[in-house]
């Protein structure tokens, strides 16, 4: 059911779909089991996973849970405002960040949603969790206005709109804000839905100063005109472009209908040679609908690590160990079918994250 439900979305896809026609690679993450459907590995091609094995309910075991429940964290957390936004939280974590600067993770919820409502400044404030005890990194969730979340939501530039006057200017001053606390080399910014929009335009507007976007349920996806010219433009920033994955992923059963986000999203991948500079993973959850926010990060244990705790690069210690990595599993995969929980070049692994 699930490689059928793959390969209708392919074929209803346009002929130019780079995973259509082969161009790149599309694996099939059956359970523990992962299958090079179609494409070669590639170290310039974006690639597409269909996964079908059941996402976990929640990050955090039993164990902790009692915990949690019995003497519940309570993180460090600040409202502030900010012109253009109703406000803002921020998580600090316990531990010092003047003695060594901590990543920066920026969390943009989606149309409806707050600040803490949903994803990890939700968990921050469970009582079921202890991710507000280990965080590792300052997490900042920006409130939206209902003005600038139906922008996003009901038209096809908002996102663009909302991250150029709102949101860029606001991770700018709050970096300049707090210099010597924040690894600039670690600005991390993610997205569900509306949210995922703003953050993949953020990234390609200013991928001097994100080194990874994680966006998942978009209903527009940047391509075409802006990205080509967001892309031409990286070679006139005056810092060196830190930005080396793009992570966007959706359920097959939401409201998207999937066919047309890879028809966009290999636009994207195309767009002024992007694909060639950094690379795209697209995960599609089957029979998932809208809001995969939860699946995506608990079955990649490798994103939290890499987020929130204290690694300070997605998977081996250099990009070129990590595309030869992949290059070998993926040519692996092509002779066979082999059981393994931890494809998806650096960010991967299906098994369940236990809770920071």
């Amino acid at each position: 059911g699930a490689l059928a439900d793959l390969r209708a979305a392919l074929t209803n896809s346009s002929e130019a779909n780079v995973w259509r026609g082969g161009g790149a690679p599309v694996v099939a993450e059956l359970e523990d089991q992962a299958c090079l459907e179609r494409g070669r590995p590639a170290m310039s091609a974006p690639t597409l996973t269909w996964v079908s094995s059941v996402p976990p309910q929640r990050c955090y075991s039993e164990e902790e849970r009692k915990k949690a429940s019995a003497s519940p964290p309570e993180p460090r957390m600040q409202y502030g405002m900010f012109p253009g936004m109703k406000g803002f939280a921020v998580f600090w974590p316990k531990r010092s960040c003047e003695a060594k600067a901590c990543p920066l993770v920026v969390h943009l919820h989606g149309l409806s949603d707050n600040s803490t409502t949903y994803g990890y400044p939700h968990l921050m404030l469970s009582k079921e969790s202890t991710c507000g005890e280990d965080l590792g990194a300052i997490l900042v969730a920006p409130d939206l206005d209902i003005v600038q979340e139906a922008l996003v939501g009901y038209t096809g530039f908002g996102g663009v709109t909302v991250a150029q006057t709102v949101m860029l200017p606001f991770v700018e001053a709050f970096l300049a804000n707090h210099t010597g606390l924040i690894d600039r080399s670690r600005v991390y910014v993610t997205g569900l839905s509306n949210g995922g929009e703003i953050a993949l335009n953020m990234a390609l507007m200013r991928p001097d100063v994100f080194s990874l976007v994680v966006a998942t349920d978009c209903t527009y996806v940047a391509g075409g005109p802006f990205a080509a010219k967001s892309v031409r433009a990286w070679g006139k920033l005056k810092q060196p472009v830190q930005l080396s994955t793009i992570v966007v992923s959706y359920g097959s059963a939401g409201d998207v209908e999937i066919s047309k986000a890879l028809d966009s999203l290999s636009d994207l991948s195309a767009a002024a040679g992007l694909s060639e500079k950094v690379h795209m993973q697209v995960r599609i959850y089957d029979k998932v609908g809208h809001g995969v926010w939860d699946a995506t990060w608990l079955q990649w244990p490798d994103m939290y690590d890499v987020m929130f705790a204290q690694r300070a690069r997605l998977g081996a210690a250099t990009p070129v160990t990590r595309w030869a990595v992949q290059v070998v599993v993926l040519l692996a995969l092509a002779v066979a079918c082999a059981a393994y929980r931890s494809f998806g070049g650096p960010l991967a692994g299906a098994q369940a994250r236990k809770a920071p």
